[in-house]
């Protein structure tokens, strides 16, 4: 059944009445500068989403509820910019930050929260070299911190009483992850010519970051999320090493 705030349920997987497509409108502007050994470009976005929906596990119903969240807005500014240093050196670097909630105004709970997952800025660089046969490359990236939802409470839309996620209910701090990576390609006259191995090192630091919670007590109006030994932690894998050899095969002609 659908009450009338939108919210309906897939019991075996059907839906009496399937929502509304969602729909973006997307306004972005921007500039480029490129000189002989430096590029830059820096745009500014804004994108209003419509007919959203959230979904969440009830465990009580052991079935996935999904809500209308109405629309929601999306909004920042991003740069990136590459200097080649030279003698095979460049370096890479980007940065973007900006906001994504929903829309306030309406007559539903999550108006002006953060939309799930969704960093306050995300910052990167990169340290690249290539030179004949040679690619390598060291990356770091940063990600800002960013809303997790809970479950859901009960509220009044429209004169029903409707089950509703909690948005913006678990903060997940900001966190680094770093890469390596070395790359040989064969491209002489060589009968394996376009041969290449890759050799690269994953979360180099060895961190891990807590990137994702799923909470183990249900949220209360007076609280939102508290932090118990049933939580279930997302944690970012530990250092990983991966060597890949892809064949080429020219023969002589």
């Amino acid at each position: 059944m659908i009450p009338p705030s939108g919210v309906f349920d897939v019991p075996g997987g059907i839906v009496k009445t399937p929502p509304k497509p969602t729909l973006a409108k997307t306004y972005q502007t921007g500039t480029v500068l490129q000189m002989n050994r430096f590029t830059l470009d820096v745009d500014a976005y804004y994108v209003h989403f419509q007919n959203g929906f959230d979904s969440y596990y009830d465990p009580v119903a052991l079935d996935t509820l999904f809500v209308a969240t109405g629309p929601s807005n999306t909004k920042g500014i991003e740069a990136e910019g590459n200097f080649a240093v030279g003698h095979g050196f460049s370096i890479y670097a980007n940065i973007a930050g900006g906001s994504a909630k929903y829309q306030e105004g309406r007559n539903i709970p999550n108006g002006g929260l953060w939309v799930a997952n969704t960093p306050t800025d995300i910052e990167g660089a990169s340290l690249l070299y290539q030179h004949k046969n040679w690619d390598v490359g060291f990356i770091w990236k940063r990600v800002g911190s960013y809303w997790q939802d809970n479950s859901s409470l009960n509220y009044l839309i429209n004169g029903a009483s409707i089950p509703y996620p909690i948005d913006q209910a678990v903060k997940i701090q900001p966190w680094n992850l770093e890469n390596l990576f070395i790359n040989y390609t064969i491209k002489n006259s060589s009968r394996f010519r376009g041969t290449k191995i890759q050799f690269a090192i994953n979360n180099l630091a060895d961190t891990h970051a807590l990137v994702g919670i799923t909470p183990g007590i249900a949220p209360t109006l007076a609280a939102h999320y508290v932090p118990d030994g049933s939580d279930q932690l997302n944690l970012m894998p530990g250092r990983s090493f991966t060597l890949t050899v892809t064949g080429g095969w020219a023969p002589r002609r």
